[in-house]
């Protein structure tokens, strides 16, 4: 059979879009395979990580066109989190994150699923009077991209936006850094 799609429960198309970015990830689903099975049937109905599989599960082999993620609603309603809002997909994706990793009880499936959509980035900054160079690594599940440019005009394309994001910035004024090797604050290249 082919992969369905899901029905919209009442504005839940963020959180059908976020499930279908997981479904068409095979690695995810073969970490969410490998999650130890919650033995009551309370326990079950309220297993993030769980329910989750059941519904992509449920994508990947259905019968019908669409299928409904009701049982995987009334799970993450139980996590206190709101259904029938609108929500922003980034916020929506952290707290699922974040209940998936704390639901999952192999700590070597958490590292893969970290692994898997963790965003590695190193930042470069560069001392404008001596070229004295700092360089932070840092770690992030998504990037806070914008939409428009410092002159308010709107990014027409993802490209746009990566490279607008990766642009170098200069910090003057009370942006300035203190810089080791001068002593003092001053203007960087970031």
């Amino acid at each position: 059979t082919e992969a369905i799609g899901l029905y919209n429960l009442g504005q839940s198309c963020c959180l059908n879009s976020l499930l279908q970015v997981f479904f068409m990830n095979i690695h995810f689903t073969g970490i969410l395979r490998r999650i130890t099975v919650p033995l009551s049937p309370v326990q079950r109905r309220s297993n993030v990580p769980y329910q989750m599989l059941l519904l992509l599960e449920k994508m990947q082999c259905g019968k019908c066109k669409a299928v409904g993620p009701t049982d995987f609603a009334r799970c993450l309603s139980e996590h206190r989190v709101q259904l029938f809002v609108q929500h922003d997909a980034a916020q929506l994706f952290l707290t699922l994150w974040n209940l998936l990793k704390k639901q999952m009880k192999k700590p070597e499936l958490v590292e893969e699923l970290s692994d898997l959509y963790s965003i590695c980035i190193q930042e470069h900054l560069v001392c404008q009077k001596c070229s004295f160079e700092i360089k932070n690594n840092s770690t992030m599940l998504t990037l806070p991209l914008p939409v428009l440019d410092s002159s308010s005009h709107r990014l027409k394309t993802l490209e746009d936006c990566l490279q607008y994001f990766f642009h170098p910035e200069e910090l003057t004024g009370q942006n300035m850094c203190f810089c080791q090797q001068c002593g003092k604050k001053t203007p960087f290249l970031q």
